[in-house]
């Protein structure tokens, strides 16, 4: 194998071997090594018994996986549904790798068919294992997002980002608001008017633009300019003036900014 990929997308079709020794396909162990890739967002479950789902209709909830495609909540025990064979193999394909993963179930996507289900999966594994996960996960045209959900504390490094903020944490990104705090019709109006005005900027673009080392297509100087304006959008470009960027930036109890 190839000692710069960890990995080889060729073992999706080949038959996964069973661990004797534990009933549930994966096992999450907590390590102080590990950091956050992410979270893929484009897994799905085929719903064998609707009722069980009623209980989580308006939220998300954890789950895992029992046996091969089985997914059961884990707070109830309660089956959730059969996730995809083919996503399923991805997530045996990176337990094999020593890369650990946190499963949740969200509501119902309108999206999907009436009886698939969307399932997000935050990936955690060593630092030394991004790249090639990377690599990996884009050949089979899986990606990488904002870990929004993830529930450990960890480092957070994305290999699909062209930007990862240094010290980045993967609970920044979580959405979850706190109960009491909702948006009235009056929030809701003034953020209607003019929203695009409210996130355009007076920043120019550098007079030399570089093609970055990712790429192997040398860039034209508009496509320059749209990177470096994607990158600049990612990491925030006005957080100091309140309601003028779509990021924000906060300071926790001990003064570090996130």
């Amino acid at each position: 194998m190839n000692p710069d990929i960890a990995f080889d997308a060729q073992q999706l079709g080949e038959p996964v071997p069973r661990n004797s020794h534990s009933a549930e396909l994966v096992y999450v162990t907590e390590s102080e090594e590990l950091i956050c890739f992410g979270m893929l967002t484009t897994l799905t479950a085929h719903v064998v018994d609707p009722l069980p789902l009623s209980r989580y209709r308006e939220s998300e909830a954890p789950i895992h996986l029992q046996g091969d495609r089985s997914l059961v909540f884990s707070d109830s025990g309660l089956k959730c549904g059969k996730i995809e064979s083919r996503d399923s193999q991805l997530l045996q394909l990176l337990t094999n790798e020593g890369i650990e993963f946190d499963l949740l179930y969200l509501h119902r996507d309108h999206h999907l068919s009436p009886d698939s289900v969307s399932i997000l999966a935050t990936i955690y594994g060593p630092r030394e294992k991004a790249k090639s996960l990377g690599v990996v996960l884009q050949s089979l045209d899986y990606y990488l997002q904002d870990p929004k959900f993830a529930v450990r504390d960890l480092e957070y490094f994305n290999p699909h980002r062209f930007a990862n903020t240094p010290d980045a944490r993967a609970t920044d990104f979580r959405t979850t608001i706190p109960l009491g705090e909702s948006l009235t019709s009056e929030d809701e109006a003034v953020i209607s008017v003019a929203i695009l005005d409210t996130f355009t900027t007076q920043l120019s673009f550098p007079t030399q633009l570089v093609d970055p080392p990712y790429l192997l297509t040398q860039l034209k100087s508009h496509q320059k300019q749209a990177l470096w304006f994607m990158v600049q959008r990612e990491t925030g470009w006005n957080m100091g003036e309140h309601g003028k960027d779509v990021w924000s930036q906060q300071h926790d109890s001990h003064g570090q900014a996130m």
